[in-house]
């Protein structure tokens, strides 16, 4: 199981602590209750809500054959995967590294404000994840733009939906697409995949992969044979690799990723924003983080 709430105070307590253990003085069809230190701590199914000195679990506690006076141990740390073991009774909190989904998040956040700066005129992936809401509000275009960024868009947020859902991805065809001077959507599926490469979503990866090879004969040999070496072999720009190597504090550096290509850089950027999101979506899978190699 996974831990969907916890309470602050309880949060406190293991981390201070590592561990806490209580016997079972309550069984209910949803709820298990028991005492540490004198408190009253509740285990609750996904379907309740948090409350003071409780831990919400993702799934049904009901049938899992609780008696009073088992023993559990809640262990490890908090954002984690909530594993419990019926004949021991133990609930262990294996630390799924809060620590890297913060750096997540704040990565999101800081790329997302670097994005937000840039015009409405903007070429490339910027327009179509604006009009994905990703960004702020719909914005409003006119003309052949207008028709060839909805088409993109809705093709993108498909892509997208089947990647959080971990199935084939059914999307139209988006490789090789581009108003600038560069196919924007190649750059845009490398920053994707680099963040699914960076925190080892595998998974994910794979059907990245299928559907980008499926496609990369109606991309120039140029691109094609950047996103071949990046989903292959993880060869991605050197702005990208120094970025998830030493991630900037603060403020996004964005002219270092101006530099690479005309629209490049804006549409790599726009791909890592969504393979955040997508990552952020799917927190559950994160594992044993490690750097690209």
């Amino acid at each position: 199981m996974l831990v969907k709430e916890m309470d602050s105070e309880i949060r406190r307590i293991i981390d201070l602590k590592g561990t806490m253990n209580f016997s079972i003085s309550m069984v209910f069809g949803t709820t298990i209750c028991g005492y540490f230190g004198g408190q009253l701590i509740t285990i609750l199914d996904g379907n309740k809500r948090i409350l003071p000195m409780s831990i919400v679990v993702d799934g049904e506690l009901k049938g899992r054959s609780y008696s009073v006076g088992d023993s559990i141990t809640v262990a490890g740390s908090v954002d984690s995967d909530l594993v419990i073991t019926q004949d021991t009774k133990t609930a262990d909190l294996h630390m799924r590294a809060s620590v890297e989904y913060y750096r997540i998040s704040a990565m999101y956040t800081q790329i997302q404000a670097a994005l937000l700066e840039f015009n409405t005129e903007t070429k490339g992936m910027l327009p179509i994840i604006s009009i994905m809401g990703m960004l702020s509000e719909p914005r409003k275009y006119s003309g052949i733009e207008s028709k060839m960024y909805n088409l993109v868009a809705e093709r993108t947020k498909l892509l997208i939906n089947d990647l959080i859902e971990g199935r084939e991805i059914t999307a139209e065809n988006i490789v090789g697409y581009g108003i600038g001077l560069t196919p924007s959507a190649d750059d845009f599926l490398l920053g994707i995949s680099c963040m699914f490469d960076r925190y080892r979503e595998e998974s994910r990866k794979e059907i990245l992969k299928a559907y980008i090879e499926k496609y990369l004969h109606t991309t120039t040999e140029v691109s094609g044979c950047m996103l071949r070496y990046g989903i292959r072999i993880k060869l991605y720009p050197k702005v990208i690799l120094e970025y998830l190597e030493h991630p900037y504090s603060g403020k996004l550096r964005v002219e270092e990723f101006l530099k690479h290509g005309s629209t490049s850089g804006i549409d790599l950027l726009c791909g890592m924003l969504c393979g955040l999101g997508i990552l952020m979506e799917i927190q559950d899978s994160i594992r044993d983080i490690e750097p690209i190699e």
